[in-house]
């Protein structure tokens, strides 16, 4: 893939063309949450819905902003199904490892897929603070009586440090 320094100038008959990587000057970081993953739920009379963890701890210790990611490769929703990506505050304990330590509210608001187009980008601003670790789920909603529904997805998270 050819990548493009930020101090090299190259005329519009010059520049390559197909996939091109600038490379950022940031410090943030970039977290593959979930490389592409296909999601499916069946044909169900009273309906579904379904919750996949995607990564159940993520260190989020330094950042201090962070968005969610996620790029659609294929859809196939209709009718009121969906696909809802969250971020719980989560925090792991060496002294009750057994326990999961999750919130209860997603740091970002509802962010989802319930369309059959793709490609497609969706992103979600954390909109309040993140404890030191972060769960990352996707919920999967058939509706009762529903053709049977999929999408492959993946999913980074993209934190800032101070």
């Amino acid at each position: 893939m050819p990548v493009m320094s930020h101090s090299q100038t190259l005329s519009s008959s010059e520049l390559p063309r197909g996939n091109l990587i600038i490379p950022g000057t940031g410090a943030g970081a970039v977290v593959r949450v979930c490389p592409r993953t296909s999601f499916s739920l069946p044909s169900n009379a009273n309906g579904i819905v379904a919750t996949w963890v995607l990564a159940k701890y993520i260190d989020t210790s330094y950042w201090v902003s962070a968005i969610l990611v996620v790029k659609v490769h294929l859809s196939n929703l209709a009718g009121g199904q969906l696909l809802d990506f969250l971020v719980y505050n989560a925090s792991y304990s060496e002294e009750d490892p057994a326990q999961d330590f999750v919130g209860t509210s997603s740091l970002i608001p509802t962010t989802r897929l319930s369309t059959s187009t793709s490609p497609q980008l969706i992103v979600g601003a954390f909109s309040s603070a993140a404890a030191e670790q972060v769960r990352v789920v996707v919920q999967g909603t058939q509706t009762a009586g529903g053709a049977a529904m999929s999408a492959t997805i993946s999913v980074d998270l993209i934190g800032r440090p101070a």
